[in-house]
Order: structure tokens, then sequence, then C-alpha cells
């Protein structure tokens, strides 16, 4: 089956959400990505500047072959709250696009 990568209106444990405040930072997705980061950053801290941006792409690749596959999401913009309530902008405010490997 396939899976969107539009109009999501609940974004799940393989989600990274993009955003401030405590709800994104405490979403499964964003905490199992920053795992994922912390594993690779030995790797990224000791690397020649030119493949610095191969080991980011590494974990972006990472976290797409997942089941189902990780997703970078972004709110969409004429349903984000213009206040910094953390639950309107949360997992249950709106709806959430993926921005696709470039943005990621």
């Amino acid at each position: 089956p396939s899976f969107s990568s539009n109009n999501i209106s609940h974004p799940g444990p393989n989600d990274v959400m993009y955003g401030r405040g405590g709800a994104t930072n405490a979403h499964i997705g964003n905490k199992k990505f920053r795992c994922i980061v912390e594993s690779l950053k030995s790797k990224y801290l000791h690397a020649p500047r030119n493949e610095k941006s191969e080991i980011a792409m590494d974990a972006v690749a990472l976290w797409r072959r997942f089941d189902p596959p990780g997703r970078f999401l972004k709110q969409n913009e004429q349903e984000q709250s213009s206040c910094e309530d953390e639950e309107t902008n949360g997992a249950d405010g709106g709806t959430w696009y993926d921005v696709g490997n470039d943005e990621a």
C-alpha cells in the first residue's frame, strides 16, 4: 500500500515533525530520528568537509527505509496557528506534508 506524503492528519512514530517547542520535541518520531543522528555524530565530526553532506544524507536514507517509511513533515501553512500554543501546533493541529529529501 502507498504511504501518503500530503494531507497527513496524524503523524506517526516514523514521522519527524518540523517545528519548535515541546510538542514536536516530544514526538516519538523526532526522538527516534535524534538517536539516528546521534549514532552518526562521531563519524560526521571526524569527516572531511566534503563528506559531511553525504553523512547527513545517510541519516535521511536510514529514516526513509523504515516500515512504514520515515517522513519529514511540515504543517501546512494555512493551518498553522498564529499563537505559539504547543497543543494547537502539535500532532493534533491541522494537516502535514512531507518536505522531500532535499529539504530533509
